[in-house]
């Protein structure tokens, strides 16, 4: 008998466990109107609901919902179901511990009267763990654009959204650090290439001027060997140039992107500063960020120790202290 209740024992606060883990939890006390429910292979429950407003959405939780989420799930279901550019068709809460998320389906987006529903095909998702976030993708003709951020204010999210939209390339350049990065490798490895390019054709100016000391004659020769190398060379230095430029446009945008505030946009790092700092370090590769803090207010500056740093990773890959 004391061997079937070791047995037995165990095996009944296991069941009652598992009763008790998952769709026990009480959503009528919450105010909430059970729809149905179900239960996925994966052990989760799914439970269709509707809150005192009469709003849908379901919850899905592998383990009994904490209260306090359930208590979050009340506010953010009126917080999206309040929007006035969004309006919620579906929307689905799922729970793990730390965090809550959210995928909202819309059956209407309009921000000032443009619809924007056909830029979510595969709706909006958010996140709250300590605050709202939101992490999804626009498709924009053959772009798909990534939007992730704070959601604070539904003005600033409408605004990023429509800037996104209207340039998505604009966009995708100021906004997303991984798209720079790839564009200043690569315009890296042009220059590169480039003067690898004009180190040769060097050489083989050289190599003319060592045969023949004759100015004159050398002119001639150059230009009857090769009536392009005058033109090849200026295309060689347009090139350079426009590589030159796009190259600074890139690191100004990787160094706003880097210098934004955590709940802020972009921020930019003002010319003059960047222009002396890349001075300063040019002239002194040793240059400390110290030094480069007192040079800046020996030129009356303004000392910015975070945009010092950016601007030592960005434009010479000093990541040191």
């Amino acid at each position: 008998m004391k061997r079937f209740a070791k047995r037995i024992l165990p095996l009944a606060a296991a069941l009652v466990f598992v009763a008790a883990s998952v769709g026990a939890f009480d959503y009528a006390s919450s105010g909430f109107t059970v729809v149905s429910e179900k239960k996925g292979d994966d052990g989760s429950v799914t439970t269709n609901l509707t809150d005192t407003d009469g709003n849908a959405f379901s919850v899905t939780a592998g383990t009994e919902p904490q209260a306090a989420q359930v208590e979050r799930i009340t506010t953010l279901v009126k917080q999206l179901n309040g929007l006035d550019s969004l309006k919620p068709e579906t929307l689905r809460f799922r729970l793990s511990p730390n965090r809550i998320e959210i995928v909202l389906m819309p059956s209407r987006f309009e921000i000032d009267g443009v619809d924007y529903l056909s830029y979510v095909p595969a709706g909006l998702q958010f996140y709250f763990s300590t605050f709202l976030e939101y992490d999804f993708r626009l498709k924009v003709d053959n772009y798909f654009i990534r939007m992730q951020g704070n959601f604070f204010d539904e003005g600033e999210f409408d605004k990023r959204i429509a800037s996104a939209v209207h340039d998505p390339v604009a966009f995708i350049q100021t906004n997303d650090p991984g798209y720079i990065i790839r564009k200043l490798n690569e315009l890296d490895m042009a220059q590169q290439l480039s003067l690898v390019k004009q180190k040769d054709t060097d050489a083989k100016l050289a190599a003319i001027d060592a045969r023949d000391g004759d100015q004159e004659t050398r002119l001639a020769a150059i230009d009857a060997k090769d009536t392009n190398q005058d033109s090849s060379l200026s295309a060689d230095g347009d090139r350079m140039t426009a590589d030159e430029t796009k190259l600074e446009r890139l690191q100004s945008a990787l160094a706003a992107y880097l210098n934004k505030p955590f709940f802020g946009s972009a921020k930019q790092i003002p010319p003059e500063v960047i222009k002396a700092l890349v001075a300063q370090k040019t002239a002194k590769p040793e240059l400390t960020r110290k030094d480069a803090l007192d040079a800046l207010k020996a030129q009356g500056l303004p000392q910015d120790a975070k945009a010092v740093d950016i601007v030592f990773m960005v434009y010479f890959n000093d990541f040191g202290k």
